[in-house]
């Protein structure tokens, strides 16, 4: 039995609407603000825990373990209105008029608000880089570390985004 339905996915309709959504999403007044925040507190977060300066470690396991905390703050605030203003600008019926599946509606606004995220999530590589030469640092665990960060960013914004659906 396949549970995966066999529907075809067009593409342009997808395309469409997540360009729609993406200049909503950047040319809102918040998003600027959500990038300087992300900046701003990650440089902080670094500096706050610089224990690792002092005893010469070259582990930032204590900056990658504060984003997380930082982003369950700031992508909420990202995603908490891509289902309010489709109501808020009475869209939201005529989005689902449109001869698009609601799958594809969900699709473009999750792309939408990850492209978002994946600009906030590399501005927080940008403070440890700033002290590169400070640290012999282990690549390896530097870019696994934010691997994960991006994977935490991603399953936060889907379900900030299934709340903000069913809200």
């Amino acid at each position: 039995m396949n549970f995966l339905r066999d529907e075809k996915l067009d593409v342009y309709p997808l395309k469409v609407l997540f360009k729609k959504e993406f200049k909503s999403l950047v040319f809102s007044p918040l998003f600027p603000l959500l990038l300087v925040v992300t900046t701003v507190a990650s440089s902080l977060s670094l500096l706050a825990n610089n224990y690792w300066l002092n005893a010469r470690i070259s582990s930032l396991k204590s900056y990658f373990l504060s984003i997380p905390m930082l982003f369950s703050i700031l992508i909420p605030m990202l995603t908490m209105n891509v289902w309010v203003d489709e109501k808020k600008q009475n869209t939201k019926m005529f989005l689902l008029s449109l001869p698009i599946s609601h799958r594809q509606i969900v699709y473009a606004k999750y792309l939408a608000n990850a492209f978002a995220s994946m600009m906030m999530t590399l501005l927080i590589i940008l403070p440890p880089l700033s002290i590169i030469e400070l640290l012999q640092l282990s690549f390896s665990n530097f870019f696994l570390s934010f691997f994960t960060i991006a994977i935490f960013a991603g399953s936060l914004l889907a379900i900030c985004q299934a709340v903000s659906f069913t809200s």
